[in-house]
């Protein structure tokens, strides 16, 4: 509930699709992010760091449900981490 605002006009279709290119290639992997930068998309949003940490901590609690090791989740909570300043506007 804490994050809905924040998605209530999204297409999250295409969220999900370019959310998934991120990770991929933060981590490395084949894929390309082909979006506009973080700075660009979260301008104007007033995200502050207790929003960011809410995604965090639901981030957090699907990878536990579908039991993603606790290697995989620190990796993939660090990438997001790196986006941090890029995000939040309201430290």
């Amino acid at each position: 509930p804490r994050l809905a605002v924040f998605f209530e006009n999204a297409d999250l279709t295409r969220f999900r699709i370019l959310l998934t290119e991120m990770i991929c290639e933060a981590a490395e992997g084949p894929c390309s992010y082909s979006g506009r930068s973080m700075s660009t998309i979260h301008h104007g949003m007033g995200i502050a760091s207790e929003d960011f940490e809410a995604l965090v901590g639901a981030l957090r609690t699907t990878l536990e449900r579908f039991q993603v090791p606790l290697r995989e989740q620190n990796e993939l909570i660090r990438i997001m981490g790196l986006q941090r300043e890029s995000i939040v506007e309201n430290p």
